[in-house]
């Protein structure tokens, strides 16, 4: 690469004038031999690091304790991101608000208004369990190595 670069300095001497040639210029050649002493720029470069710490330090609530808060914050924001993660696997009934996929301005689909709150009563609560215990695929495989298919009362397999 040392005589590559060598020769191309050679070539852009015949179309720019002197006045071109500054240090900058003359830094290529030298850039050579510090890739062959150092290796690439990507393995030593900083910004990136540089950007995490000042994400990091957005997380900083408590300036007494600033180590916890980034932490803190570096677990909620891990968190987050993986219940998103998470979230996205099922098929959902209602457009979101915060669903970047969705088309502006569709009448109808968007949530809007205060929530309505319901209690249920034991009954509703038992079918709902018995339901989902029956027709999880997780629990039916737990239950059947568990309880080997014996009938226990709700956890009866079909």
């Amino acid at each position: 690469m040392r005589l590559y670069v060598v020769e191309t300095m050679c070539m852009l001497e015949r179309w720019f004038p002197p006045s071109f040639f500054d240090i900058s210029v003359h830094l290529l050649v030298h850039l050579v031999d510090e890739l062959e002493v150092v290796g690439p720029v990507a393995t030593r470069w900083c910004y990136p690091i540089e950007r995490f710490m000042s994400v990091l330090k957005g997380y900083v609530r408590n300036r007494a304790k600033p180590e916890g808060s980034m932490a803190m914050g570096y677990t909620w924001d891990a968190s987050l991101g993986f219940i998103t993660e998470f979230l996205d696997l099922y098929p959902h009934t209602r457009r979101r608000m915060w669903d970047p996929n969705e088309e502006e301005m569709v009448a109808g689909e968007v949530l809007q208004g205060a929530a309505t709150t319901k209690t249920l009563t034991g009954v509703e609560q038992s079918s709902i369990h018995d339901y989902v215990v029956h027709n999880y695929e997780a629990t039916q495989e737990l239950l059947r190595y568990t309880f080997c298919g014996t009938n226990i009362g709700m956890f009866e397999l079909a």
